[in-house]
């Protein structure tokens, strides 16, 4: 490109916001016909959802946002994207519900006029706004009872001294220790920071149980602006499963927000907590490059990993030469940024039948399983699910869920247990067919519906998922594979 055709800093900008629009006018296009289609045809709602390749779910969403009119109001003032507009109809109904008919829409449109909500607001953004509107509050009292005894928060405070807690954590403004409640916890999974997500501590179950709360460990720390976790996932799973419902915190709000991943990586070098290893690191400096916290260069993911997350602290040097794992994280970094992926939501399984059950779907139900795919799962569901199943005369049903890092080895994973538990049904009557069962001319025919997907869990942390995660509504696989 020739000096004289470059375009000016302001001339990218316009070309880019001009694009923005449009994506933004034909989003609420396709909401205005869905909902066209829907009040035209109300009694076919299911059968149109299914010709888009949506839920029933994604399809009412779509139609939440056709018939909200602060949404066509507003519409310039408004993120492009489906899952945050559908966030803000679900922010307006909060307040309708709060205050009364009618004030959701001034009360939103409030939040617009004043800037809180942009073009530029994320899903996240709008969380926030609904979590406080929600109630979040941090609890600050003196003592309460949990695992059977008495724990005293200024027993914690004459161990740990503010300003000993500010020297140790300089990247966090302390606020105190409180209470927080458990049943207000905010399941953020740990994403971009443990490549599993928060995993399963049956040692720290049964230490805390027998022993109770120590009050000479540092407590888990709590974003004082929205009541997520900074540090303590572990034990705060672990206290939920014991039946408790209060945890003595630390209460901190982070000096650099962008930082709160390698927070989280660094501040898990203590007890009762899992050492972070290299791929969580990865995952979370890929994560912080994709959302443009760090820039895509070698030597900026280098320094990040430096300066940010400690590298040097998790991979000493040896003879004072840098030490090798440093430059191989920032290698797999860069590597995994090439073809910019959406994060996976990872949980153990027991975790996800907990939030299964809070959606219309049971994976106990008859001739229904819950299963990760990956590895020999699909002779596993043939062999185990499938076979059972057609003796009964019945079909095999599955919900699916994945263990893997990126939206591409997600859609793969799920492709291939597809695949393949296709190709054994078939292989299945193709030896059938040549079997002694197949003679004077019998013809076995295979049947159309074999076995069915009823769902996959929402993991991956795209604009559907997002909103079908918060609803508790699994995806299709037509749906998935998009």
């Amino acid at each position: 490109m020739t000096e004289s055709n470059r375009l000016s800093v302001d001339e990218h900008v316009a070309r880019i916001l001009e694009i923005d629009s449009k994506i933004r006018v034909n989003t609420l296009k396709k909401a205005e016909y869905i909902l066209a289609a829907s009040e035209e045809y109300p009694d076919r709602q299911e059968t149109i959802a299914k010709k888009l390749g949506m839920t029933q779910g994604t399809f009412a969403k779509w139609i939440a946002i056709g018939k909200n009119k602060l949404i066509s109001d507003f519409q310039d003032n408004l993120p492009s994207a489906f899952s945050i507009l559908y966030h803000i109809v679900v922010l307006h109904n909060k307040y309708e519900k709060r205050y009364g008919t009618g004030h959701g829409y001034g009360m939103t449109a409030k939040n617009i006029q004043d800037n809180i909500i942009s073009q530029t607001s994320s899903y996240n953004d709008i969380d926030i706004l609904i979590k406080c509107l929600d109630g979040w509050r941090p609890v600050f009292e003196q003592t309460r009872n949990i695992l059977g005894r008495d724990v005293n928060l200024g027993v914690m405070e004459k161990n740990f001294a503010p300003s000993e807690l500010q020297e140790k954590y300089p990247q966090l403004e302390i606020e105190g220790f409180g209470w927080f409640d458990l049943n207000e916890s905010i399941a953020d999974d740990n994403i971009g920071v443990r490549t599993k997500g928060t995993e399963d501590a049956p040692d720290l179950r049964n230490d805390l149980k027998v022993s109770g709360w120590d009050t000479s460990f540092i407590p888990p720390i709590i974003n004082l602006l929205n009541g997520t976790y900074l540090d303590g996932r572990t034990r705060a799973k672990e206290m939920i499963k014991l039946g408790e419902r209060w945890m003595p915190v630390i209460y901190a709000k982070l000096k650099e927000p962008d930082n709160q991943r390698a927070f989280g990586i660094v501040a898990n070098k203590h007890t009762y907590a899992k050492r972070a290893n290299k791929d969580d690191i990865v995952s979370a400096l890929s994560q912080d490059v994709n959302d443009g916290i760090c820039p895509r260069g070698h030597d900026k993911i280098m320094l990040r990993l430096i300066e940010v997350y400690f590298g040097n602290d998790f991979y000493t040097s040896e003879n004072g030469r840098k030490n090798p794992m440093l430059q191989r994280i920032v290698n797999e970094v860069w590597e995994e940024t090439s073809n910019p992926d959406e994060i996976v939501r990872n949980r153990e399984r027991d975790e996800w039948i907990t939030w299964l059950s809070k959606t219309k779907h049971n994976h106990d139900a008859p001739n229904t399983c819950l299963m990760m795919v990956g590895g020999n799962r699909p002779e596993q569901f043939f062999t185990r699910h499938i076979l059972p199943a057609g003796i009964k005369g019945k079909t095999a049903k599955v919900i699916l869920y994945v263990n893997v890092r990126t939206e591409t080895k997600a859609k793969e994973a799920v492709s291939i247990f597809k695949r393949e538990v296709d190709q054994l049904y078939t292989d299945m009557f193709k030896t059938v067919s040549k079997s002694n069962l197949s003679v004077n001319g019998f013809d076995l025919k295979q049947p159309e519906e074999t076995w069915e997907i009823v769902g996959i869990i929402p993991q991956i942390q795209n604009e559907q998922q997002q909103i079908a995660f918060t609803d508790y509504e699994l995806v299709s696989y037509e749906e998935y594979m998009k």
